[in-house]
């Protein structure tokens, strides 16, 4: 994620991997030559961390320190309405490492930034043009595919001696469902 600040207008915006560098997404003034040299911001993780400290607790309306389910629940279905309720709690497991049912700043911060366990950060986004995935909440913001998926669902090989039939010797696959037993010849590991 590269942060740049306009010299102009001092706007601040996150570019994407496709961006040309050429002016202002708000002013429209044209960017210096070296834009990409003098422009992009430094991260500085402690103040990024105190401000998302600050946000964090203006989510806390209860005021404990801590995230409950609805408090969570109502920021994400503001920028998703469309999130279901067995999404969300989904979500809500993986944040609370300590499963203690509140989600403490270090749980929300270290969700929103480290890797996740079976996570498929190396692969490449269809949609954003052969870049890398960017991830939040879960999902690519680009394309949607959920984080620790595979590109494409993996097809079991036929020729296994998974084929063995309930109902006794090879499973007899026809528009990929076993004429004999019922079986899906189509498993996504």
């Amino acid at each position: 994620m590269v942060k740049v600040k306009c010299p102009s207008c001092e706007y601040r915006w996150i570019v994407r991997p496709d961006f040309d560098w050429k002016a202002c997404v708000k002013c429209d003034v044209p960017l210096p030559s070296n834009a990409m040299a003098t422009c992009v911001l430094t991260s500085d993780g402690e103040h990024e961390k105190k401000r998302m400290q600050q946000r964090f607790m203006r989510l806390d309306r209860s005021g404990d320190g801590t995230l409950d389910f609805d408090e969570m629940s109502s920021l994400l279905r503001k920028g998703n309405p469309h999130f279901s309720d067995i999404e969300l709690w989904s979500l809500y497991k993986e944040i609370d490492k300590n499963l203690d049912g509140r989600i403490t700043f270090d749980e929300f911060y270290d969700y929103l930034n480290c890797p996740h366990k079976g996570s498929n950060r190396s692969g490449k986004c269809t949609k954003n043009a052969g870049a890398p995935h960017e991830w939040k909440f879960g999902k690519c913001v680009w394309c949607g595919l959920a984080e620790g998926d595979q590109d494409v669902p993996r097809r079991r090989d036929s020729i296994t001696t998974k084929n063995a039939c309930s109902d006794g010797g090879k499973c007899q696959f026809k528009f990929s469902k076993c004429t004999k037993c019922g079986r899906s010849e189509i498993a996504v590991s």
